[in-house]
Parts: C-alpha cells; structure tokens; sequence
C-alpha cells in the first residue's frame, strides 16, 4: 500500500468514523419517523434514541477499526476510550442541566461502542 494513502488513512479515522455514526443515526431516525408515525415513546424513554445511540455508537467503533490501515485492536480501543469520556462529558453537561432522557442516550452510546469494540476484538483474535 502506498505511504501517502495509509496516512491518509490513519487522518480519515475519526472523521469517517463520525460521519457513519451520523449518518446511522439520521437514516434511523426518519425511517422510525416514516414507519411509527412518531409515537414511541415508552415511560417518556424513546425506543429510538436507545436503539439508534446503540446502533450509531457500534458503527463508530467498527467503521472507524475499518479503515484503519493496521492496528485494529489498538484503534479500536482508542474510539472506545474517545466515545466513554464524550459520553461522560455529555452526561456532566445534561445533568447540570437538568435533561435526563437525553443522559440515557449518552450511556447507550457508549454501551453501543463497547459492543463494536468486543464484535473487533472478536473478529481480529489470532
């Protein structure tokens, strides 16, 4: 592999990581909107953020390992450490704020990256 894409690699990481975690979320967002009509709520919980925060956090994690050109356990583990103190952070800033629904979507991501991170680990054992 040429030198100049594997750096190019290795700056993509977070980036790319980022934008497939968005994007999981957004084409998961309209698709319960266009399916649920909306209404999927449960004890004032979403179903969605749950589900979606998972799903997004794991995607962060595996998309990320991906496209790194060498490592993988390593950078797996560096976007699972990055997604826990962002989730922490999140959670500080919402908790003085007094918006606790939105602190379970931070746990759920984080719990979502540390699934992507054990599917990594698991694929990449020698």
């Amino acid at each position: 592999m040429n030198k100049t894409i594997k750096i190019l690699r290795w700056i993509a990481i977070l980036p790319f990581s980022i934008i497939t975690s968005m994007l999981c979320f957004v084409l998961m967002y309209y698709s319960d909107r266009f399916f649920s009509g909306g209404d999927t709520k449960i004890f004032s919980i979403s179903i969605f953020g749950i589900i979606g925060f998972t799903v997004s956090g794991a995607l962060f994690n595996i998309s990320g390992t991906k496209m790194a050109p060498s490592k993988k356990k390593i950078v797996s583990l560096v976007l699972l450490i990055y997604i826990c103190v962002s989730a922490l952070l999140i959670i500080w800033t919402y908790y003085k704020a007094k918006e606790y629904e939105s602190i379970i979507d931070a746990l759920f991501l984080a719990l979502g990256s540390l699934i992507g991170y054990r599917i990594v680990k698991k694929e990449y054992e020698i």
